[in-house]
């Protein structure tokens, strides 16, 4: 069983948070040599970063979970399907283990203002007959103050994939 989504949206916003504050930091810790003479510009990068990634995870936990969800039918078995959804979520983003038994996969993917915003996509296939299987999605992300609909743009996104529109 894969680590839960909150978990590892948490996780994704700290990496965000950090990179943030890593160019904040270096730009105040680049501006205060300029003022100083001193010679410190990776301390205020790594600083940043830390608080920066302190601050996204906190901040994480406090924001509203959205979820939504899609299906996409596609003409191909069951097992061919199975290896689409992951050759296009591997594409998207990074796989993650599945926290369900169903056959499927769970990857998280930039969504968002700029693709900035992670969602966790899980995705299950299940045969409508032989030739013919029908894939679900599910979103969930975190949204702050300004809604960016990460969740259902993330659907979107991976069910245009699968159906092999480009976008």
């Amino acid at each position: 069983m894969g680590d839960s989504k909150d978990e590892i949206l948490e996780a994704e916003l700290a990496k965000l948070g950090a990179a943030g504050g890593a160019v904040g930091g270096a730009i105040g810790s680049a501006a205060g040599a300029a003022i100083s003479d001193a010679p410190y510009f990776g301390t205020g990068a790594a600083s940043g970063a830390a608080g920066g990634a302190v601050g996204a995870k906190l901040g994480g936990k406090l924001m509203k979970d959205t979820a939504e969800e899609g299906t996409v039918e596609l003409n191909e078995p069951a097992d061919a399907a199975l290896r689409r959804v992951v050759q296009v979520l591997s594409e998207a983003g990074e796989i993650h283990p599945s926290d369900t038994e169903a056959p499927g996969v769970r990857a998280v993917v930039g969504s968002g203002f700029l693709e900035m915003n992670p969602a966790v996509i899980d995705a299950t296939v299940e045969p409508v007959d032989d030739k013919r299987t029908r894939v679900k999605l599910r979103a969930s992300a975190k949204e702050g103050l300004i809604k960016q609909g990460t969740a259902q743009k993330a659907i979107e996104k991976v069910a245009s994939a699968l159906r092999g529109e480009s976008g």
